[in-house]
């Protein structure tokens, strides 16, 4: 069932478990010993997903501005990983990777309208074989409508859309924001003017800003956790730092009125192009990045009062929390693998902006904080969760076995792409482009190749410090994504129809297919 988060008040389903001992924290990082929980019942399960949340702009993780007060007080009883990578820099491979566990190469999964198939994910597993009952919450348009993701939740909290489908969309009128006029008149000329009207004045009411905001997808939790009488699984999705850049005012402390209406003025649709094609300085994009501080401020605020709604419900010493992202985001930097490309929010490229993203885990009962500076890989959370079903210390099974992993991205591999009309070289926009990572002594060594191009091959040192060690390599890219063993993820039927307002929707995150 999909319902909006105003309607999904009063939704129940969930639950908690009781231990009936102390988790010895005394024990060494990576010693193998297990934690001592004895459980009458399984833990509750835990997904905050910060949509777009790179590591590099966090507080907590050494960034300029003080965002994240409460993840700091948070990491004192948490361990924060501050070597995590993403498989990919999409939502959709992302989110597929997070349930499933598969790589992107694996499962590739990476178009919007993706359909995959039954018996893959974390989900399906809590609820068939431990009885859990599973919950979704987001105004992700990509996860909860315009892919099948949410089908294998019981209960979802999706965003809101405009009213009515027959009907004149905001989206349809070009700078929507300054021609309410224009929107009218033709509104009144539609096949359903009644409906056109209306959906003119939802839009008003509930503007792609004012519905990421976590808010009502906090609140939608706490009453679906409210009615629980058993164990729980929830993903809760946020977007508050995804592009546009809106934090609301109290929160903004970087920016300013005038960087929020600078922003506001280039923000319908996607802004790629605008830069690309040179209509706007590269500073610009730049300085969006005090407004996308300003966002991630905005969501230290739900996350605190996400976590205060646990512990006034006795949920949270109960429950495995996974705070993670599921990708970067780009403020014009310069791709590596090629000089002329720069990264705009998360539409191409694999550079560290874009793949290196916070990940802080809370075992049930822990009470110690710990960093853990080696490499992970945040598609291993279903690993994690079986762990820590069992008893044992979950947060372990984010670190790869052998100390390898790798990020993927396929999203651009058309010329055609609409965004290609506005650059001088489209060929060095196209994918996949591809990263490994091997953990070393001290240090992580990455290894970049894209379609195109030669491999480079650099490290990064534990404070962040990043030096080349080879440019010029003598790899192709086919050489890591097509020797991958496929999964049969992928529904092989054409089932991609995607409706018009989602359509709208996607095009005010800034999506271009």
């Amino acid at each position: 069932m999909t319902v909006t988060a105003l309607e999904a008040i009063g939704l129940s389903f969930g639950g908690k478990w009781q231990y009936g001992g102390e988790i010895d924290r005394s024990e060494q990082l990576f010693s193998g010993t297990e934690s001592i929980v004895s459980m009458g019942d399984h833990p509750n399960i835990l997904l905050v997903i910060l949509d777009s949340v790179r590591a590099s702009n966090l507080g907590l993780y050494g960034h300029d501005a003080a965002n994240t007060p409460f993840l700091e007080e948070f990491a004192e009883e948490a361990s924060v990983f501050t070597q995590a990578r993403s498989p990919g820099i999409h939502s959709i491979a992302s989110h597929v990777s997070l349930f499933t566990g598969y790589s992107v190469p694996a499962h590739q999964v990476t178009q919007y309208s993706a359909q995959i198939t039954s018996g893959h994910t974390i989900w399906e597993t809590l609820q068939d074989e431990y009885g859990y009952e599973t919950g979704l919450f987001t105004p992700n348009v990509i996860v909860s409508e315009s892919s099948n993701l949410s089908e294998f939740f019981q209960t979802v909290v999706g965003p809101k859309n405009t009213k009515f489908r027959k009907g004149l969309q905001p989206g349809e009128i070009e700078d929507w924001d300054h021609k309410h006029t224009e929107f009218i008149k033709r509104s009144l000329i539609d096949e359903h003017p009644i409906r056109s009207l209306l959906n003119g004045v939802y839009s008003k009411l509930y503007t792609p800003d004012n519905q990421r905001d976590f808010d009502e997808y906090v609140t939608a939790f706490d009453s679906w956790v409210g009615d629980t009488t058993g164990s729980w699984a929830a993903c809760i999705n946020l977007m508050d730092a995804h592009y546009p850049y809106d934090p609301r005012p109290e929160h903004d402390q970087w920016g300013g009125p005038e960087l929020r209406d600078m922003h506001k003025s280039i923000s319908y649709g996607p802004q790629a192009p605008q830069f690309v094609s040179g209509k706007n300085p590269w500073w610009k994009l730049k300085a969006f990045e005090a407004l996308y501080d300003g966002a991630i401020h905005q969501l230290d605020t739900g996350l605190r009062e996400l976590i205060a709604l646990l512990r006034r419900k006795s949920e949270f010493e109960d429950t495995f929390i996974v705070i993670t992202s599921d990708h970067g985001e780009g403020f014009g930097e310069t791709s590596r693998l090629a000089t002329d490309v720069r990264l705009i929010d998360h539409g191409w490229g694999i550079g560290e902006r874009l793949t290196h993203v916070p990940l802080i885990v809370k075992e049930p009962g822990q009470e110690r904080g710990e960093t853990v500076k080696r490499l992970a890989q945040i598609r291993h959370f279903p690993s994690a969760v079986e762990a820590a079903i069992s008893g044992e210390n979950g947060y372990k099974e984010f670190i790869p076995a052998d100390g390898e992993t790798s990020a993927t991205t396929y999203r651009i591999e058309d010329d055609t792409n609409e965004l290609l009309n506005n650059v001088n070289t489209p060929e060095n926009y196209l994918g996949p482009w591809h990263a490994e990572y091997r953990q070393k002594e001290e240090s992580i060594e990455k290894t970049m190749v894209k379609r195109g191009s030669n491999g480079v091959r650099i490290r990064i040192n534990r404070n962040g410090e990043v030096q080349t060690l080879e440019n010029d390599m003598d790899i192709d890219v086919s050489d890591f994504v097509e020797g991958v063993e496929r999964s049969r993820l992928a529904r092989q039927e054409d089932d991609s129809g995607i409706s018009e307002d989602v359509a709208n929707q996607l095009n005010e995150l800034g999506y271009i297919e």
